[in-house]
C-alpha cells in the first residue's frame, strides 16, 4: 500500500508532523497521544515516535516484566490443570477458569506496561530539560523548594 506525498516518493516529509500520524503503520502513536499525556512533552512528529517506541521497548525488555508475565501466565495454566485434573469438575468450569484469569491477568499486565511507558517518557523528558516530577508527572516550573508540591519526591 503506497500513500502519494508531495514529494513524490511515497513516504512522508520528516518536517510535516501529520503526515507521520496517518502513515499505515503509525496508529498506535495517534492513540497513545490519550493514553499517555507525557508525550505531549516532546516534539511533535518523528522525535514523538521514537521516543514513545524507545519507551516501551525499555518497559518490554525489561527483566521484571517479562518475569511478571510469565509467571502470571504459569499461575493460570497451572491452576487450570489442577482444576482439570483433580477436582473433577466440568470441562466448562474449568474453560470458564482459564477464560477469566487470562482476561485478568493480560489487563493487569497492560496496567502495569503503561505505566512504566509514562514513567519512562516522564524521566526521559526530565533528561531533556522539561521541569516535570518524574514519580509523578507534575509540572515543575517556578518551584522554589526543590520538592514536588504535589508528592513530595525530591528533584
Amino acid at each position: 500500500m503506497s500513500i502519494e506525498t508531495p514529494n513524490g516518493s511515497g513516504l512522508p516529509n520528516e518536517s510535516d508532523d501529520s503526515s507521520i500520524l496517518t502513515r499505515p503503520y503509525y496508529p498506535l502513536l495517534r492513540f497513545s497521544l490519550k493514553r499517555y499525556p507525557e508525550l505531549e512533552l516532546f516534539p511533535a512528529g518523528r522525535e514523538r515516535h521514537v521516543v514513545f517506541h524507545k519507551a516501551m521497548r525499555g518497559i518490554w525488555n525489561s527483566w521484571r516484566f517479562r518475569l511478571a508475565y510469565v509467571t502470571s501466565y504459569l499461575v493460570i495454566f497451572g491452576g487450570g490443570w489442577l482444576l482439570g485434573s483433580y477436582s473433577g469438575l466440568d470441562r466448562r468450569v474449568v474453560f470458564l477458569y482459564y477464560l477469566f484469569m487470562a482476561t485478568g491477568i493480560t489487563l493487569q499486565g497492560h496496567w502495569f506496561l503503561a505505566r512504566g511507558i509514562r514513567a519512562s517518557l516522564r524521566k526521559m523528558a526530565s533528561q531533556r530539560g522539561v521541569p516535570i516530577c518524574v514519580s509523578c508527572g507534575y509540572d515543575l516550573r517556578g518551584q522554589i523548594e526543590r520538592r514536588c508540591p504535589e508528592c513530595g519526591a525530591p528533584f
